[in-house]
């Protein structure tokens, strides 16, 4: 066959299978989003969803690679079958036999089939480079017929366009210095193509002299390289010098703090990790206060991210969550104070922080649980929950890889960044006195502070209808009673430097009614994970994530008796609960919040 024609075939066969691809990996990626794709979706989903995007991507690959050869396919049509043949073991396979070695045998296809694509794709690229470079010097001797690559370096419309897309993959693949090295390679082969050729002084420029400027990562680490103007970064590329004896570099103007984008100096964490106490007074406006509940708290959480991550101390990751739920908590007390338009995306990444943390701690407290339980058990018991504590340390690996990669990523860390920058503008969080039409409008500490906390008491004791003796309340009500518990104690401890001493009491009064119903909460979500985990062999899985169990239900010995026991406990804080409930609805607790109001009055 020609070479012009096998070309031009391999150009219609490249055209087909980068819009083959594409199509693929889009109906994939459009299928997953409307079946909401989740570890615990319906295997079929799962399957198909992957199976579309895994193709779609070796398709797309292989187009490209089509596009970039000169020459008959070769071997490099074997390429793409390792990665269809990964892709085949996993449709086979999954899920029941997907477990090791089967996931190990197609992981490995697919990423060799993947692996020798690009490496073919770059020895293609880079010798058309060569190529390009050696025709440069003389344009009669590279259209000559004794030229073999004179035809597929005018391929026409289709091979420009494919070519160019090859390039653009291989420029996010390969490291700037390496790409740099390839540039200067070929340049250096060009000049030795020219060494006939006498360049005279006059002829360089002042174009000819400028260098580009590039964005130091330090500066700029989240912005990537064909980026930089989307993020408001501006780079003067190729502009004249104002005079050779300045030898000033041309100017890069970076994002200002008011402009959206990553923060290209650091952020003052430490300023919101050094504060002792919030500093607020009952003459502040209660947007004031929040703000600084919010720095205070922010602190507290930056200060515990770092012990977190390393892992050694359980705590730290326990301390670093009770800050972002307090940080949670004030935008629950204090929201109809607070400009929320400004606020709702830092409030929605603060969700997002609370929910990566609160899935390892949650699993660090069920562990802390079962040790205890052993640990009470006599010697000789013969108790084993070895498979059901495994679980939970598989379980919690992945999930503190998921909450790792969370902490280290991009949106974190602009969540950081943007969050501690309206926290510091004092002007963002300024509450009128007066509407547009002068009317006077309630916003200090203590003139405010005293309805909400009564408020909020009237909420809590609304319950004593349905909890008191002879009712039988459900576990759901006791849990929205927790949650209204913590609120009114949550408000107390971030207006405690106003109030009076005797909130301190108040604190812990509210404190030993929240951890009965939360225990009470945990025991009763602690039995019917159990339940599921007997039942299905999998810690996680529930009746309505998992409708087709395919594992025999387990009965081991150990899970039955620490079931019962927290069936136990269950009853235990229940019979618990009268006593500190009764703390809360007895006059004298009213008595004291009064006297821990006026307090604020006397200061």
């Amino acid at each position: 066959m020609p070479r012009t024609q096998l070309h031009h075939k391999n150009s219609t066969l490249a055209v087909f299978s980068v819009l083959s691809g594409l199509v693929s990996s889009m109906t994939g990626v459009l299928y997953a989003m409307v079946g909401k794709v989740t570890r615990f979706s319906d295997p079929q989903v799962i399957l198909v969803s992957c199976s579309l995007i895994g193709i779609g991507l070796v398709l797309t690959l292989a187009g490209v690679n089509f596009a970039s050869m000169r020459g008959y396919p070769g071997r490099s049509m074997y390429f793409p079958a390792f990665s269809i043949m990964g892709i085949w073991i996993f449709v086979t396979s999954y899920p029941e036999t997907w477990s090791y070695p089967t996931v190990a045998y197609a992981l490995i296809l697919y990423s060799l089939g993947i692996f020798l694509i690009l490496l073919n794709i770059f020895v293609n690229c880079f010798t058309l480079s060569n190529r390009d470079t050696s025709c440069a010097g003389s344009a009669t001797e590279c259209r000559s017929e004794d030229h073999p690559y004179y035809p597929e370096l005018s391929g026409g419309r289709e091979s420009s366009v494919m070519a160019t897309f090859a390039g653009m993959l291989l420029a996010g693949i390969l490291p700037d210095n390496f790409q740099s090295s390839l540039h200067n390679e070929n340049s250096a082969g060009s000049r030795h193509a020219h060494l006939d050729r006498q360049i005279e002084p006059a002829e360089i420029t002042d174009e000819d002299a400028i260098s580009k400027v590039v964005v130091d990562p330090v500066f700029a680490p989240d912005i990537p390289e064909a980026d930089e103007e989307a993020h408001g970064v501006t780079v003067q590329e190729e502009a004249p010098l104002n005079g050779s004896a300045t030898g000033q570099a041309p100017a890069v103007q970076l994002p200002s703090e008011d402009e959206e984008g990553p923060v290209v100096a650091d952020t003052p964490f430490q300023e919101f990790v050094s504060m002792k106490k919030t500093g607020i007074k009952a003459d502040d406006t209660m947007r004031e206060a929040a703000r600084r509940l919010l720095m205070f708290q922010f602190g507290r959480m930056a200060e515990h991210e770092r012990g977190t991550k390393v892992g050694r101390d359980i705590e730290e990751l326990h301390d670093m969550r009770v800050a972002a739920m307090r940080m949670r908590s004030v935008f629950q007390v204090l929201e109809e104070y607070l400009d929320m338009k400004m606020l709702d995306r830092h409030l929605k990444n603060l969700r997002s922080t609370r929910r990566a943390l609160g899935q390892v701690r949650d699993l660090d407290v069920f562990l802390e649980k079962i040790g205890h339980y052993l640990e009470e058990q006599p010697q000789g018991s013969g108790i084993d929950l070895g498979h059901l504590t495994d679980s939970l340390h598989i379980e919690k690996a992945k999930r503190r890889g998921m909450m790792l990669i969370y902490l280290d990523s991009a949106k974190y860390g602009k969540f950081k960044s943007g969050f501690s920058r309206i926290l510091l503008d004092k002007s963002a969080w300024q509450m009128r006195p007066v509407t547009k039409n002068g009317d006077p409008v309630p916003c200090r500490v203590k003139d405010l502070l005293p309805v909400l906390l009564y408020s909020q008491l009237a909420g809590v004791r609304s319950y004593d209808d349905i909890v008191s003796a002879g009712s039988s309340p459900t576990l759901e009500q006791y849990h929205q009673l927790r949650i209204d518990v913590k609120i009114l104690r949550y408000t107390l401890e971030f207006f405690r430097e106003v109030l009076g001493p005797q909130s301190k009491e108040l604190i812990q009064d509210l404190k030993n009614l929240q951890d009965n119903l939360g225990d009470m909460h945990d025991a009763a979500v602690a039995l019917e994970l159990l339940e599921n985990f007997e039942k299905y062999g999998r810690w996680g899985v529930t009746e309505d994530k998992h409708p087709h169990p395919q594992v025999p239900a387990l009965k081991e010995p150990g899970v039955e008796a620490y079931i019962e026991y927290r069936r136990q406990e269950l009853e235990r804080l229940i019979g618990e609960f009268p006593a500190a409930w009764s703390k809360v609805c007895d006059n004298e607790f009213s008595i004291r919040l009064s006297q821990s109001i006026a307090g604020m009055y006397s200061r």
